[in-house]
C-alpha cells in the first residue's frame, strides 16, 4: 500500500520507541484516519494525541473522517471531531456471531 496514491501510514515515537500507528487515505475530496492503535505502555502518554495532529495538519483542505472505538472517543472529541453516525460491528466467534460492542 505504501506506493498507492493517496495512502499514508502514521508512526509516532515516545522516548525513542514506536508508540502509535495508524494510516490515512486521501481521495481528493476527504481523508480518512484509519486502524489507528497505541501500544498500552503508551496510551495516555500523548502519542495517538500528537499522530492525529499530524494527519490533520497533513490534510488541512480536507474534510477528516475516523470510526473510533469506546476507548479513542474522549480523544477524538477533545480534538474536534464529533459523532455523525454510530455502528455496531460483528465479529466471528466459535459459537457464531457475537456483537462485541458499538462503535462511534
Amino acid at each position: 500500500m505504501l506506493g498507492v496514491p493517496g495512502w499514508r501510514t502514521w508512526l509516532a515515537y515516545r522516548g525513542g520507541v514506536a508508540a502509535a500507528a495508524g494510516y490515512t487515505f486521501d481521495d481528493g475530496v476527504a481523508a480518512g484516519l484509519y486502524l489507528l492503535a497505541t501500544l498500552p505502555e503508551h496510551r495516555g502518554q500523548g502519542a495517538a494525541a500528537a499522530l492525529v495532529g499530524a494527519t490533520l495538519r497533513a490534510h488541512p483542505e480536507r474534510a477528516m473522517t475516523l470510526t473510533a472505538t469506546a476507548v479513542g472517543t474522549p480523544l477524538y472529541a477533545r480534538l474536534g471531531f464529533h459523532t455523525v453516525s454510530r455502528a455496531l460491528w460483528w465479529v466471528p466467534t466459535p459459537g457464531g456471531l457475537t456483537a462485541p460492542g458499538v462503535a462511534d
